[in-house]
């Protein structure tokens, strides 16, 4: 940090200080003029220089800015301490600097260096009260009034105290709380970036293993046809169709990916109509024959979970079709005791769950773990698969 930053950092810390105890300075400075005041009309004259020097002093400590160091605060507060037992020796009513005293104590220092400075005022209070024994006013009654001011004078001061750590605190809390939010950002930023490479993963795998196999066995046949378009064009012809037949199914599961890919704006409001249009794109695409049973969602429900509940059952739909080849499919979606679940069972081929059906579902359940949500796909009967999809909602949500 150079030079010039430290001065500008001083120059801030200095006026947010004097701007925060403006207030203070001026009722102190006001008190000191008041007893000078108050003496030239007791006295006649204006008081000796050597009185004007010292609460020119005082009043200049007072305005000075205290640092963080114990010690240098200690010093501070010493000397005007001084100053105002050398008052109050000359006349009583300087007594009320130490009125001012207290409530310096009480800001400068935490409790317990606090109080031993102010056990200390009342005691060279108590001397002045019955040193000045011709003062206006019986010891008794000014005891009382000082007793009353330095009470007085301790809570107010404590409470400007109080409020300051207070405000403090909070002013913490706050830069905390936008650290942890910057932090959050940054979190959420890096998680969506992982699931899009997640996902851009799983998307290769999916080419590479339908589209990738298609193509390579489509590229064989037209070699093979190739050689035997002469020897024997039969032949070369049934391959020819294995290729025509290999791109066309393959084109058809590019068209699938890339509807994949488009994500439609799904929150709340919109997530049941937009799952029931997909149903019905989805059963007149494929001649299966779907059985929904869709409820509202509650309007609260974020659309991170929106878009996640309408991603398993296209995830789901995509696997039942290409591994189990079914006749029917149930989908069933409701909210209830805190739970968005949705169902899905078809009626086609069997499979062991524990093998699973390839690189999709396996990334939903990484996603419905996130959520604080779970996937699972088990055997409901005979020839049938049940994929059982939930996501806690409501107050058990993450």
């Amino acid at each position: 940090m150079t030079v010039k930053q430290l001065y500008n950092r001083f120059r801030e810390k200095n006026s947010a200080y004097r701007r925060e105890n403006l207030p203070i300075h001026c009722a102190a400075q006001i008190v000191v003029g008041l007893m000078l005041v108050h003496l030239r009309i007791q006295n006649g004259s204006l008081p000796e220089p050597i009185f004007l020097i010292g609460m020119l002093l005082f009043s200049i400590l007072f305005w000075r800015l205290p640092t963080g160091d114990f010690w240098r605060n200690q010093l501070h507060l010493a000397a005007q301490s001084l100053i105002a037992c050398l008052a109050l020796a000359q006349d009583f009513l300087f007594i009320y600097l130490f009125l001012l005293l207290v409530g310096q104590a009480v800001l400068l220092f935490k409790i317990g260096p606090a109080l031993i400075w102010i056990g200390a005022f009342v005691a060279i209070a108590a001397w002045g009260i019955y040193y000045h024994a011709n003062a206006p006013l019986q010891p008794a009654l000014r005891t009382v009034i000082v007793a009353v001011g330095f009470i007085f004078s301790g809570i107010l001061s404590n409470r400007i105290a109080y409020e300051r750590r207070a405000k403090k605190e909070i002013q913490q809390l706050l830069t905390e709380i936008s650290d942890a939010h910057s932090r959050l950002r940054v979190y959420v930023e890096q998680n969506r970036f992982l699931n899009v490479v997640k996902e851009h993963n799983r998307l290769a795998r999916e080419l590479h293993r339908s589209l990738g196999h298609r193509l390579t066995v489509a590229i064989v046949q037209v070699e093979g046809a190739n050689r035997l378009m002469e020897s024997d064009p039969s032949q070369a012809g049934t391959m020819l169709n294995t290729v025509y037949t290999q791109l066309t199914t393959g084109l058809n599961e590019l068209r699938d990916t890339l509807k994949t890919l488009s994500t439609p704006e799904i929150n709340a409001h919109n997530l049941t109509p937009t799952l029931q249009k997909r149903i019905n794109e989805f059963s007149r695409e494929t001649g299966i024959v779907l059985h929904a049973q869709l409820t509202d969602m509650p309007d609260s429900l974020p659309e991170t979970y929106c878009l996640t509940v309408y991603r398993a059952m296209q995830e789901g739909f995509a696997n039942m079709k290409t591994h189990s080849q079914p006749t029917n499919i149930w989908v069933t979606l409701g909210a209830a005791d805190d739970m968005l679940t949705l169902t899905m069972r078809h009626d086609g081929q069997e499979f062991d769950p524990a093998i699973g059906y390839g690189y999709g579902l396996p990334g939903m359940q990484e996603r419905a773990f996130q959520l604080g949500g779970d996937l699972r796909v088990t055997k409901a009967a005979q020839n049938s698969v049940l994929m059982t999809f939930s996501l806690p909602i409501g107050e058990t949500a993450r």
